[in-house]
């Protein structure tokens, strides 16, 4: 404010200004501001920072920013059918600035989940994990893994593997009180991506020219993620993420070499809203006797009745 650059702009109203960082985060306001007074009210307001391409839709390939602190960042877990572990969001992968790292581990990988464990907050995990690691003898630190700290999270998870061609399922938990509108998901699959044949619950478009990537949306009118709201009872039970999800399915033929247990099934990189998400550090791996099965369908029946009881 005192430097030449404020006393250039002497006449603006700094009691406005929300920042004053050379390089600051530039994030789009939510829906919800549109008619704000101070800040909507203006041509390609307000979409919360989805950006699609020209090509998809002009109108929404414009939009108007404002600075923030920092921005909303997303981290991803995986899951398979042939393995009855998924495994969650990086560790502080969102960042641990606002955490008390004498109660938790910043630097430690997380821990192995039972797919269920996904559908609620980190702090109500705690209990499951321990439970888990036992159950399946993995090693406890005494100092837990602290959490990822990210306000949307998404599930990437390898549904079916046949001769011909293979399925994932995509699920994307919104767990800020915001809604957001018109959100998009692009998912770079390698190799693996030009297989892509259709999507059951979204929109899917290839991105060319090597049709590696896909992106995702929301069907006209089903594209609004809700925020996190409470629980059946608030006192009792944890707080239920806004969620949307749908299986994808892809081809083999043409493709020489995939291998789905391998890894060709998870994606090299994942978009969501433009911004690239962090990846987990490894992949489920092919257990014996695919015991993983019968909790993958555990997990769509719980996001399923989860979905119809939001």
């Amino acid at each position: 404010m005192y430097s030449k650059a404020g006393q250039y702009y002497k006449d603006l109203d700094f009691s406005q200004v929300m920042n004053c960082q050379k390089k600051p985060a530039i994030s789009d306001l939510p829906p919800e501001r549109k008619e704000d007074n101070a800040t909507g009210k203006l041509p390609y307001c307000c979409k919360n920072g989805t950006l699609l391409p020209p090509s998809m839709d002009p109108w929404k390939a414009r939009s108007m920013f404002q600075l923030q602190l920092r921005p909303q960042d997303v981290a991803v877990s995986f899951s398979a059918y042939y393995n009855n572990s998924a495994v969650p969001c990086n560790t502080c992968a969102c960042g641990c600035n606002d955490i008390d790292t004498d109660t938790c581990n910043a630097d430690c990988n997380p821990l192995l989940l039972p797919p269920d464990a996904l559908l609620v907050p980190f702090k109500n995990r705690t209990l499951k994990a321990k439970a888990w690691a036992k159950q399946n003898h993995m090693p406890i630190p005494k100092k837990l893994p602290c959490p990822d700290n990210c306000g949307v999270s998404i599930n990437w998870h390898v549904n079916t593997d046949y001769r011909d061609g293979w399925t994932a399922r995509l699920t994307v938990f919104n767990w800020r009180e915001l809604a957001f509108e018109d959100w998009f998901v692009a998912v770079d699959m390698g190799k693996a991506g030009p297989g892509y044949e259709n999507v059951y619950s979204f929109n899917g478009t290839r991105v060319p020219p090597n049709n590696r990537t896909v992106m995702f949306q929301g069907l006209p009118g089903l594209n609004y993620l809700v925020g996190q709201v409470n629980g059946t009872n608030p006192l009792r039970d944890p707080a239920v993420p806004g969620k949307q999800q749908s299986v994808i399915s892809f081809t083999k033929k043409n493709i020489h070499g995939l291998n789905i247990p391998g890894g060709d099934g998870f994606p090299t990189k994942l978009f969501f809203n433009g911004e690239e998400c962090a990846l987990p550090k490894h992949f489920p791996k092919k257990s014996s006797g695919h015991r993983g099965g019968m909790m993958s369908l555990v997990f769509a029946m719980a996001v399923a009745f989860a979905l119809m009881m939001g």
